[in-house]
């Protein structure tokens, strides 16, 4: 993303302030993570640590979809 979302010079160079600016501060970052297996009877957790890292959540955010795809084609009609 970093590299699809240059900014010229003349903006911040961030454009992750600009899309979490653009959630209208609904963006609310990954504190907790929980693995769970659903089963017909009920559920039971995984552990972190048996997880691989692609599932940790550290640094995400939760943001609405409708607004991010809202950002990016504001952004798009910008670039031209």
């Amino acid at each position: 993303m970093d590299e699809l979302m240059q900014y010229e010079e003349d903006n911040d160079g961030d454009w992750k302030a600009g899309l979490l600016n653009s959630q209208d501060s609904i963006a609310t970052a990954v504190t907790d993570d929980k693995f769970l297996i659903l089963t017909e009877n009920g559920q039971f957790t995984i552990p972190n640590a048996l997880l691989p890292s692609q599932l940790h959540n550290d640094g995400n955010y939760i943001i609405s979809l409708s607004k991010l795809t809202r950002y990016l084609g504001m952004l798009a009609e910008e670039k031209g």
